[in-house]
């Protein structure tokens, strides 16, 4: 399965400035955060490039399980490093269990730092 998301992401090629072309990633702190995702992605599995990011892209098979890779923690962290705040470790395991779209950890998070 690995190789096959590794795959589909990679034959969505690059497309520039892919955040802001999005209507969905409608605040500078959606189209920071879906940056921040796209290259945990791109690092974690390991891909040229970032990709290019769906709102709609399930969260549960870009972050490979709550525990079972970097990504996670690589977003966390870099939030909190850009904005001071802090996104719980539950948030991963919400996101997974509850199914969620990469726009709903997004919203998430964002909601996290404007709460902060």
């Amino acid at each position: 399965m690995e190789k096959e998301i590794v795959d589909q992401l990679e034959a969505r090629g690059q497309i520039d400035n892919w955040v802001k072309k999005n209507n969905w990633f409608n605040t500078p702190e959606k189209q920071q955060i879906a940056l921040i995702i796209s290259e945990a992605i791109g690092l974690e599995k390991p891909l040229e490039e970032p990709p290019p990011l769906h709102p709609e892209d399930p969260f549960g098979p870009l972050f490979w399980g709550p525990f079972d890779d970097l990504t996670p923690l690589f977003v966390r962290m870099e939030i909190q490093k850009k904005w001071k705040t802090w996104v719980p470790g539950e948030s991963i395991t919400l996101a997974w269990e509850g199914d969620w779209t990469l726009l709903q950890f997004i919203e998430y998070c964002e909601n996290c730092i404007n709460d902060n």
